[in-house]
């Protein structure tokens, strides 16, 4: 279903140094606040993966006590984050795929007085009681969703009014949307790597979208700077691969590097607000 966490994850079992330096806890892109000057390596690598979990968790202005559902949760890296920094909290991690979810509930002990849990579904179908979510995160996640449209929809009616959906998003330019999401469908370029992915959106779609879900979008900020390193590391971890293996992800992974240093697609972080009743 997803080959890259499934590998990584076959990775972390056998203890690999290089998959535990750099992604024990969170299996997504980094952030670095000053791309340009900072080091580039798989030390810095591992900071900018906590740090682009910890920008999208300040944006949930996330207080004591609230319900949070982390969607596309992958390891569990990111209710870890909040289970150590809160108190009073549930904290539920949502995922379809179980075997990541398994990684997820043996890495994760709860604390401060939080309940947590792991549950296995689809996001476009989530099985909770109408607004009982404070705040719903999805990183990375939501361009593997079959309709971004449906799990809008679905996450407005889990929130609470004036609850917070916050989420990042690779989201291509108005112009170039249509174009590469028919060759991503036609070739799989990046599906053969990373799980099948939809890039048929764009910001005023975004704005479409969750206007009719009932959500109101707050901030868009473009991060695709911050973001680039991220490709770095990751071909150097590709290549300690078998020949085959490297070239399957090196490649799928250029696939997205290039448009994005191209600026035909961003890296996108969005925060959204239940709107009243």
């Amino acid at each position: 279903m997803f080959p890259y966490f499934d590998r990584l994850r076959e990775e972390l079992i056998k203890n690999n140094f290089y998959a535990k330096q750099a992604w024990s806890d969170h299996v997504h892109w980094g952030y670095w606040e000053k791309p340009d000057s900072q080091k580039i390596n798989r030390e810095s690598f591992s900071a900018a993966t906590v740090a682009l979990s910890q920008k999208i968790i300040a944006k949930a202005a996330i207080q004591d006590g609230y319900k949070i559902l982390d969607v596309g949760c992958g390891f569990g890296g990111t209710i870890r984050m909040l289970n150590e920094k809160h108190h009073y909290c549930e904290l539920i991690g949502l995922n379809i795929d179980g075997e990541q979810l398994a990684v997820a509930k043996k890495l994760t002990k709860s604390r401060n007085h939080n309940t947590i849990k792991f549950v296995q579904a689809d996001a476009c179908d989530l099985h909770f009681e109408k607004e009982y979510f404070d705040v719903i995160i999805t990183i990375e996640s939501i361009f593997h969703f079959f309709d971004r449209k449906r799990f809008l929809q679905e996450a407005s009616r889990v929130l609470k009014p004036k609850g917070k959906l916050v989420l990042s998003d690779f989201v291509p330019i108005l112009c170039a949307s249509k174009i590469l999401n028919r060759i991503e469908n036609t070739f799989n370029l990046a599906g053969k790597a990373y799980g099948k992915l939809n890039i048929d959106i764009n910001k005023n779609k975004y704005q479409k979208i969750s206007r009719q879900s009932g959500l109101s979008i707050k901030k868009i900020e473009d991060i695709t700077k911050n973001t680039l390193p991220t490709y770095k590391i990751l071909k150097e971890y590709f290549s300690t691969m078998s020949q085959k293996d490297n070239k399957v992800f090196s490649s799928a992974t250029s696939w997205i590097e290039f448009p994005s240093r191209f600026g035909l697609l961003k890296y996108l972080l969005i925060s959204m607000e239940k709107n009243e009743s």
